[in-house]
């Protein structure tokens, strides 16, 4: 099996280990904020869905309602 990696690809992916915030192609450990995909809008920590995540976040001057992990 050839694996193909898309370079372009900004998006919220899944994986056996959960769901990532992925930045050009590759996975970003370091980002902390808002990210979409065809589901929705999810809140990421450490690059990661924060699917325990629930109660109001304040990211960018703006508040979000997150719901396990989703942007409401």
């Amino acid at each position: 099996m050839i694996a193909i990696i898309d370079f372009n690809c900004n998006s919220v992916e899944s994986n056996a280990n959960g769901w990532w915030y992925i930045r050009g192609g590759k996975v970003d450990f370091s980002f902390t904020g808002i990210g979409s995909n065809r589901n929705g809008i999810w809140y990421i920590r450490g690059g990661k869905v924060d699917f325990s995540r629930n109660g109001n976040v304040r990211i960018g001057g703006r508040t979000y309602r997150v719901v396990n992990g989703k942007v409401m």
